[in-house]
């Protein structure tokens, strides 16, 4: 075994709330070979509501992973461990350094507990999250990761008895947490491809038209994707249509509101409009770098210059939906009906832009 490894890893902002999304984004962003790959994916937004504490929203185009019989098209291998199997092991130090060594980016879940590096609120109760590892140094004992030790995503080293430490209490805790024992231990790696990925115009183009009809598709993308079963009060909006869903629940959170002891009551549901947010300035991307791919800036300058309307109206959302939360904790009933008038109004707007923009932009083709 080699005395250090350090595998490539580029940390980007977007989709960053959902690690499950996240680290194989940050793997991806590392090789330049999948640039093309990356500008035809990351452009399906699906969101769900199930009343106003019930809000979720997630990426179904973000990666598909490769096996040993079908890697067409794929770009990643995927594997995990269970609870169970893990549970036998006696050196999780080997076993991570020798999937590192084959060039596979690991991902376990620990206890925050024992992470010298996390904030104060984790060494107060047993909480058991997952962290991305990418390297390791036998020399100082230590491994490189990436995850949220404190507030936000970034990178960070822990010593081979913290994560000792870690994984043994995370034995204990995983079964407490919503399913993850299934995957406590996962790894990933780039699939070898002898070509880079070409850029597939029609596939940018089919997927432009789903997100601008906003078909459903089938029900494994509501199970999947969002984790959760399907209700008969569940409503499911893809692409575009995810705006009206969320004026719905922010409609159905100003009445939750006008309840008595509502502010008790009512959670936010930050991770969604990050996601939001994210999806929107992601298509902005994809459609700027369509354009570069067919020299045809200049034709679609005007349509760029007002979708980015929607991807700067989407950030102040985002940043009112964070106050809304702030006035909502301080009882601030005037200040939060405001804020949530605030966010209506920029929600019809992005829903008013965006139907405009995409349709002139396909039909302009």
């Amino acid at each position: 075994m080699q005395d250090k490894i350090c595998l490539d890893l580029s940390i980007g902002k977007d989709f960053a709330i959902s690690q499950g999304m996240y680290f194989p984004l940050s793997v991806i962003l590392s090789n330049s070979e999948l640039k093309n790959w990356y500008y035809v994916n990351y452009m399906l937004p699906i969101a769900r509501l199930d009343g106003a504490n019930g809000l979720s929203c997630t990426m179904i185009d973000s990666y598909t992973y490769a096996s040993e019989a079908n890697i067409n098209g794929k770009i990643m291998r995927y594997s995990n461990i269970d609870y169970e199997f893990c549970k036998q092991i006696h050196d999780i130090i080997t076993l991570l350094c020798s999937e590192i060594e084959q060039r596979c980016y690991c991902i376990l879940f620990l206890d925050y507990y024992h992470l010298k590096g996390a904030k104060k609120q984790y060494h107060e109760i047993h909480y058991v999250h997952e962290i991305m590892f990418y390297g390791y140094d036998n020399i100082r004992q230590v491994f490189q990761c990436i995850g949220y030790l404190n507030v936000s995503f970034e990178r960070f080293e822990l010593s081979y008895d913290e994560v000792k430490k870690a994984f043994a209490d995370a034995i204990c805790y995983i079964r407490q947490t919503d399913g993850w024992d299934a995957h406590m231990c996962m790894t990933l790696q780039l699939v070898k491809h002898k070509e880079i990925y070409p850029y597939d115009k029609s596939i940018f183009l089919d997927k432009l038209q789903k997100y601008i009809k906003g078909d459903i598709l089938p029900t494994y993308y509501h199970e999947e994707a969002l984790y959760l079963n399907a209700t008969s009060e569940t409503e499911v909006a893809l692409g575009k249509d995810i705006s009206a869903l969320f004026l719905k629940y922010i409609i159905l959170l100003k009445e939750a509101l006008e309840q008595e002891n509502a502010f008790q009551e009512v959670s936010p549901k930050y991770a969604a409009f990050h996601l939001y947010r994210d999806s929107r300035k992601a298509l902005l991307e994809r459609m700027i770098y369509f354009c570069e791919q067919d020299n045809k800036e200049k034709q679609y300058e005007n349509l760029l210059r007002e979708y980015k309307e929607v991807v700067e109206q989407s950030n102040i959302i985002f940043m009112l939906y964070l106050k809304l939360f702030v006035f909502i904790q301080k009882k601030d009933k005037l200040k939060a009906s405001k804020t949530i008038d605030s966010i209506l109004i920029g929600l019809k707007k992005i829903e008013q832009i965006e139907n405009k923009v995409l349709t002139q932009f396909i039909e302009s083709l």
